[in-house]
């Protein structure tokens, strides 16, 4: 299990939540590889949540290997900033296991943050370096958590929707 939650969260009667983990890098948002040659800071980068279903969001982890002079900051799906400043990556975002994704632990934010389906987690991007962006760009960014599903039956009599599946 690649996210283990700092405090226990109860899923209620009726739903049914599934681990999940929203997965950005260089090729599902060309944005996180800036262009090279700047040096300015990269503002309002969308990480769109998947429309099945709700996203609460209870960790973060990102690529440090490529990213260690590098702050970034969040922005809920309500537009609100989860932190006054970018945060340098090095100092809250790098697993305890040190390691970029095998292995290692998220790092956890309390309490989770819940996304609604189809909403958009905002995310702004620098460079602490007075020397322009590397080709690689920030890297890859992982949002740990998990969907929430309704057990209730869809019209073929069968719980559709806590596995994820709909009917046309």
């Amino acid at each position: 299990m690649i996210y283990r939650p700092q405090f226990a969260y109860l899923t209620p009667k009726g739903f049914r939540d599934v681990e999940f983990e929203h997965f950005y890098d260089f090729t599902t948002l060309a944005a996180l590889a800036p262009a090279s040659g700047s040096t300015s800071p990269v503002y309002s980068l969308p990480l769109n949540i998947d429309p099945d279903a709700e996203f609460h969001w209870r960790g973060v982890k990102v690529d440090h290997l490529l990213s260690l002079n590098v702050g970034i900051r969040f922005r809920d799906t309500l537009g609100n900033y989860l932190s006054d400043d970018f945060v340098p990556v090095w100092l809250a975002f790098i697993s305890p296991s040190l390691t970029a994704y095998t292995g290692g632990q998220s790092c956890i934010h309390e309490p989770e943050i819940v996304c609604p389906a189809s909403s958009v987690v905002l995310l702004d991007v620098c460079s602490y370096d007075t020397v322009p962006w590397s080709s690689g760009g920030l890297g890859s960014i992982l949002l740990t958590g998990v969907k929430r599903y309704s057990d209730t039956s869809c019209e073929c009599g069968e719980v559709c929707q806590s596995a994820g599946v709909s009917h046309a």
